[in-house]
């Protein structure tokens, strides 16, 4: 965590140091070291500084006598702020125009006092499972500090930045965002060496208008990118290839595919992995992994089948040539061809940092999933997959995909899907896709709950009247209508927007099945 001095964060938030008095506690401004940072009073340590935040249900101001009561070494609140019965305080009191500018001006000054890379990982899905999986492949040979839970936006990106310790050699950042410029001042508050971008997709296109509107905003990543660092793609997104091929970037391309073994011409770095194979509890696949040294080809790993390489000097694209080499097979403890990609894109990631890629990607046999994110669950006669950490169209489809390739044809598969919001005027096109994907992945029913899911409801209906669909907007009474429906050997996927709190079913058909 951060120890800085109270004379930093002076000169970061330009400041005004009131209620100090030096004969009382025997230290001048300038000696004066914060144990932590802390934004909520149930976190407070002794000689901690406590920052007194506004939001729209709360106000920090309100605990700042809490906080002084309660070990804070100072506070720091908005000049605005009053305090009745606090007008003379012997603890510093740091005032500033704005707290919250305030956090982020001391996380990005803590920031420059770093040493270790700082890798920012952003996309519509996708974030944090690689998130979790870069961390996996690095944590055997860095000491790794990384964005936990959902800290991923203008308050928890600082927070967590202030949680690095000066002797992190890795600190992986995960950038959320709902509106365009929020990517931008969180890259510039982090100065990434690398960063990573999942994919481009539909989530918060209600709010941005269009898809080209949301990869403009996720491309905001590189607002803060370190001049020389490193980009790193996903190459099967089209989205990101335009941004890989911007001319006199300064930053160097990787970037990933399980499309094409043959790398971009503008990539520095391309990692490739082939002969996929998914069963219901794993999945492996062979990479490649190639780069471009300065003037020359240099491969670091390939296929064994014959390699295809970056050639500096080769504007026609990449030339062929037999060469023995380093291979090395990948194999994760889950389903879904997307965590091949989420595993590529943190490989890349071990590359750049100098790890031999082969050992990075037998680590990744580590990797569990977190929260509600494909949270397998064996009941005595169902298998469930919550994965009702919140859904987009992208992991909607992503999810029905997974939960077939389990079920292997020798189970039926059942779709609980809860309504997808902050899709605006794409609201029905988004969830007739989703209802699409349910005929494609050959479920035998869909439960449909929330009022956007009816649409859902209504494609499958209209491309498959056999398969059973039913919507409600009653979750009990939902619930009760599939647990009619169920069978012993069934497997479940349940899903939905974090509005609808999905785990609830779950944890229903959790209490029925024990």
């Amino acid at each position: 965590m951060a120890r800085i001095r109270l004379s930093d964060i002076l000169n970061w938030t330009k400041g005004d140091l009131t209620g100090y008095a030096d004969e009382i506690s025997g230290q001048t401004a300038s000696d004066l070291i914060f144990s932590d940072i802390i934004t909520d009073t149930r976190q407070l340590v002794p000689g901690c500084l406590f920052i007194a935040l506004r939001g729209s249900r709360f106000d920090g101001h309100e605990f700042v006598s809490v906080a002084l009561d309660n070990g804070a070494a100072a506070v720091l609140t908005e000049r605005s702020a009053r305090f009745p019965g606090k007008s003379v305080m012997v603890k510093p009191r740091i005032e500033v125009d704005d707290t919250l500018n305030a956090l982020q001006a001391i996380a990005a000054g803590y920031r420059r006092q770093l040493k270790g890379t700082v890798i920012a990982i952003s996309g519509s899905v996708g974030k944090t499972t690689t998130r979790e999986l870069a961390a996996v492949c690095l944590r055997s040979f860095l000491k790794v500090h990384q964005t936990s839970g959902n800290l991923n936006n203008e308050i928890g990106l600082p927070q967590t930045l202030l949680r690095a310790k000066p002797d992190d050699d890795v600190i992986i950042l995960e950038m959320g965002m709902r509106a365009a410029g929020e990517i931008s001042l969180l890259s510039k508050i982090a100065r990434p060496d690398i960063a990573l971008l999942t994919q481009i997709g539909w989530s918060h296109i209600e709010y941005l208008g269009s898809r080209e509107a949301i990869f403009k905003a996720k491309a905001e990543i590189i607002d803060g990118l370190k001049p020389d660092g490193w980009l790193i793609v996903n190459a099967d997104d089209p989205w990101l290839r335009s941004l890989a091929a911007r001319q006199k970037r300064s930053y160097q391309v990787a970037a990933f595919s399980t499309i094409s073994e043959n790398p971009w011409p503008e990539a520095d770095l391309w990692l490739y992995a082939g002969t996929i194979r998914q069963g219901a509890r794993q999945i492996t696949a062979r990479a490649s992994v190639y780069r471009r040294a300065a003037g020359e080809t240099h491969e670091i790993g390939n296929t064994g089948l014959g390699s295809r390489f970056l050639d500096a000097a080769d504007t026609g694209g990449p030339k062929n040539k037999e060469q023995n080499g380093q291979s090395f097979s990948l194999s994760l403890p889950a389903a879904g061809l997307h965590l091949v990609r989420n595993l590529l894109a943190g490989l890349a990631a071990a590359v750049i940092l100098g790890i031999d890629p082969e050992k990075a990607a037998a680590r990744a046999a580590a990797y569990r999933p977190v929260g509600n994110r494909q949270r397998v669950i064996h009941l005595k006669d169902l298998t469930l997959m919550d994965d009702s950490y919140n859904a987009a169209p992208e992991s909607m489809v992503t999810a029905l995909e997974t939960l077939a390739v389990m079920a292997d044809g020798r189970h039926r598969l059942i779709a609980v899907l809860g309504s997808m919001l902050e899709l605006g005027r794409f609201a029905r096109q988004a969830h007739e896709m989703v209802g699409e994907a349910v005929v494609k992945y050959g479920y035998s029913a869909v439960f449909c709950l929330g009022d956007l899911a009816v649409d859902i409801a209504n494609k499958v209906n209209q491309l498959a009247p056999e398969i059973h669909a039913l919507h409600d907007t009653d979750k009990e009474a939902l619930q009760q209508k599939l647990t009619a429906w169920l069978k012993p050997g069934d497997y479940v996927l349940i899903k939905g927007s974090r509005a609808l709190a999905m785990e609830t079913i779950t944890e229903y058909l959790q209490d029925k099945g024990d």
